[in-house]
């Protein structure tokens, strides 16, 4: 686990798209594993909230095929409360589910699904502010080709 990483809480009763996995997320440093959830090309790990509550938690969503943060989901205070990790998960399928995710680098979603962002700036807007997109202020494209290419084999 990652510094401010926290046990991924279970999976909603009947949950069938999220399946654990392990998967690389790109840092400003280098690369590191974390143990998530994964469906349609998005990846899902549990941490400790930077801002806010010092208690508040929250799910990082990834593209697997860069590594990169793409949006972050919910917050709990004082603990996991089930309901909201149910509404959490709720609202990451309606993420993966906008579009094609299998893309690899940062920039593939112009080939894949143009329109991409603008599907992304529409569910925050739906759903904030339990919700919110988040850019990485370093994008490193060699760094999102490597994690490409040591998750499918090919970029």
């Amino acid at each position: 686990m990652t510094a401010g990483q926290l046990p991924m809480p279970p999976l909603p009763i009947g949950e069938t798209k999220w399946k654990p996995d392990a998967f690389q997320i790109a840092g400003a440093q280098d690369v590191t594993l974390v143990e998530g959830w994964t469906y349609a090309g998005i990846g899902a790990y549990y941490v400790h909230a930077t801002d806010g509550p010092a208690h508040a938690s929250v799910f990082n969503l990834v593209h697997l095929g860069s590594g990169h943060r793409v949006a972050v989901v919910g917050h709990t205070y004082m603990g996991i409360e089930q309901h909201r990790v149910d509404q959490a998960v709720a609202l990451m399928s309606e993420f993966a589910e906008l579009g094609d995710w299998s893309f690899t680098g940062l920039t593939g979603y112009q080939n894949m699904d143009p329109l991409l962002p603008n599907k992304a700036l529409g569910w925050h807007q739906r759903h904030a502010p339990m919700v919110s997109l988040a850019v990485q202020p370093t994008q490193d494209h060699e760094t999102a080709q490597r994690i490409a290419m040591s998750r499918w084999g090919n970029g």
